[in-house]
């Protein structure tokens, strides 16, 4: 009897080994994956940390350049505005010297018709000398020394055709006119052609044989047309 409750502590205190082992080793792994948890809660923190930090530096990169945007609209808005201002501004500064310039246009172009007129009005003359702005550079002593030589402004084809259709000269010799620089202006090469022809045929038939030399040239000498 006494061996039998023997073997039962025995067995009993087998069992109460066993389960306190198995509880040391159920801490041991509790306390393990407390470490872990531990672990993994302090590389979080670092993590929210760090992204809280990057999101301030983001914040304020994006308010630099909100800032800069806004104000470099501001002041490209300024300079427009600065721009249309002086562009109102502007057409009623020029107002005057454009009034001026006007009426001193119509003074001079008066002056030039009463100029034109007083040169027709005298009666006979060796050459006629029908030319446009490069009158200027005519020396009429040098073409006919002894005789009596006319220059007479005329700046377009249209108003030495005027001219020599109801002349008030007469020529000795003959005609030159040297116009229609100014036409090309307003007319093709074509129409300049036909208006000089028409020059030469007007200028015939009034100044029968009369010599009739017709060209055109530019100022600096070359000369485009030149018929006879």
């Amino acid at each position: 009897m006494q061996q039998k409750s023997s073997v039962q502590s025995t067995h009993n205190q087998n069992r109460l080994d066993l389960t306190l082992a198995t509880t040391d080793v159920e801490m041991l792994d509790i306390q393990s994956r407390i470490g872990s948890l531990v672990k993994a809660k302090s590389q979080l923190l670092k993590g929210l940390a760090f992204l809280e930090n990057s999101n301030a530096k983001l914040h304020a990169k994006i308010f630099k350049i909100t800032s800069y945007t806004v104000n470099d609209t501001e002041s490209q808005d300024q300079h427009v505005n600065n721009h249309i201002s002086q562009s109102e501004i502007k057409p009623q500064e020029e107002k005057v010297p454009c009034a001026k310039d006007s009426t001193t246009a119509k003074i001079s172009n008066t002056n030039n018709e009463n100029q034109e007129q007083v040169q027709e009005q005298s009666s006979e003359c060796d050459f006629a000398i029908l030319c446009d702005s490069n009158r200027k550079n005519i020396n009429t002593d040098q073409l006919y020394r002894k005789g009596n030589n006319k220059v007479i402004p005329c700046g377009t084809a249209a108003k030495a055709i005027d001219i020599l259709t109801s002349p008030r000269f007469t020529a000795k010799h003959g005609i030159i006119t040297n116009t229609g620089a100014n036409d090309l202006e307003s007319l093709s090469p074509k129409e300049v052609i036909e208006s000089q022809i028409c020059l030469v045929n007007i200028g015939s038939t009034n100044f029968p044989s009369k010599k009739i030399s017709c060209q055109v040239s530019h100022q600096d000498g070359t000369t485009w047309i030149n018929l006879s």
